[in-house]
C-alpha cells in the first residue's frame, strides 16, 4: 500500500548488504578488466 509507511525500507538488507554486494561486483569487474595474464604480457 503506497499510503502506508513501512519500516522495511530501513532494513539491514537494503541499507548495508545490497550496497556492499553491488560494490563487490563492480570491484570484481574492475579487477578482471585491468588484470593482465602472463600470456598477454609478451604479445601485447
Amino acid at each position: 500500500d503506497p499510503n502506508e509507511f513501512s519500516e522495511e525500507i530501513f532494513s539491514a538488507r537494503r541499507i548495508t548488504i545490497a550496497p556492499l554486494t553491488v560494490m563487490a561486483g563492480y570491484g570484481i569487474i574492475f579487477y578482471s578488466i585491468l588484470k593482465r595474464f602472463p600470456a598477454e604480457k609478451e604479445g601485447a
